[in-house]
């Protein structure tokens, strides 16, 4: 299968991507305030971007709170990732699909996502105008365009978001 061909499928290999990554995050080296506040803010609106808007407002609240706040959330993302990882047999044996590349993962909804409906794939139209006509979705595709812009934000970030 390639990208493209199931977009069910790809969103829920980058829903997977995005709970992982959030995790990630949680487990990074302490970071600059302004940096962690970025950070947070680009997990948040990923997870939004996927159906975990209340999980999202919980890790954006995180910058500035005590260390005992982000070990309460850990839990939480580990048991969504483990709910939402995407089985690949290959081989004879099962390998968890790990993602999307950097680039077609940052761009999935500002790139990807138009494209795949323009080429008429299954669902891809309908997809599109769904996120797009929602106002918190497509405010966080918009954000997300403008932070993953900010060049020496992104490789102050010790993890890839």
């Amino acid at each position: 299968m390639e990208a493209g061909e199931d977009l069910p499928g790809d969103l829920a290999i980058c829903e997977n991507q995005a709970l992982r990554k959030a995790a990630l995050l949680l487990a990074a080296p302490v970071m600059a305030n302004r940096i962690w506040a970025a950070a947070t803010e680009i997990a948040s609106l990923n997870l939004t971007l996927h159906g975990h808007g209340k999980l999202a407002d919980r890790l954006r609240a995180l910058p500035g709170q005590p260390q005992a706040q982000r070990d309460d959330i850990g839990p939480e993302i580990a048991s969504l990732i483990e709910q939402t990882r995407q089985p690949w047999f290959s081989a004879g044996r099962e390998v968890d699909i790990k993602g999307l590349s950097g680039l077609h993962y940052r761009e999935f909804f500002t790139l990807l996502l138009p494209l795949y409906a323009r080429l008429g794939v299954p669902d891809a139209a309908g997809h599109l105008a769904m996120t797009m006509e929602n106002e918190q979705l497509a405010g966080a595709i918009t954000r997300l365009a403008k932070l993953y812009g900010d060049e020496e934000t992104m490789m102050a970030i010790p993890v890839e978001l």
